[in-house]
């Protein structure tokens, strides 16, 4: 999993956690990319919420749309 958050001399980790703003990271349990790494963002972000989307693949918005529409508009309405 290390592969994917550092290359020679890359890593995006340190710029995530200076994000301050309201942070949704979705994620499908059939995605190709681990749920692992999903996970790994979103806890780096302060206060991000992660939401793992049932039977979904790497596209949510398009295999499960009406979810991703509900799950977005309950992050908005919190934010």
């Amino acid at each position: 999993m290390q592969g994917l958050f550092w290359s020679e001399g890359f890593t995006i980790l340190p710029q995530l956690k200076q994000l301050r703003n309201p942070t949704l990271v979705i994620h499908g349990d059939y995605d190709w990319i681990p749920v692992q790494c999903a996970a790994r963002i979103a806890e780096t972000i302060p206060d991000a919420r992660l939401a793992v989307l049932s039977d979904c693949g790497h596209f949510a918005y398009i295999e499960s749309s009406e979810e991703v529409r509900r799950i977005m508009a309950d992050f908005f309405a919190g934010a």
